[in-house]
């Protein structure tokens, strides 16, 4: 049998983890420059935003009918 999760919860453990990356993400932001020199953080900052665009339109929104087409029938495993 399968137990529902209440949308509080769900909430609150979204919360959680966007929380506990915005130090990472932080730390990373404040190390990576100095420790590449600014051509090499350059050319990663490019291709991190590349490689992001490119997943994007890989997706075309699939992640999101997915979630959309599970939401309507929550009965089916």
């Amino acid at each position: 049998m399968r137990t529902e999760a209440s949308l509080g919860k769900r909430y609150i453990v979204k919360l959680m983890s966007n929380m506990a990356s915005v130090p990472l993400y932080l730390a990373m932001e404040a190390i990576l420059p100095r420790a590449l020199g600014p051509a090499v953080y350059g050319n990663f900052s490019f291709s991190t935003h590349l490689f992001q665009q490119v997943a994007g339109f890989l997706d075309m929104g699939s992640s999101n009918f997915f979630y959309t087409s599970l939401s309507r029938r929550p009965t089916e495993f």
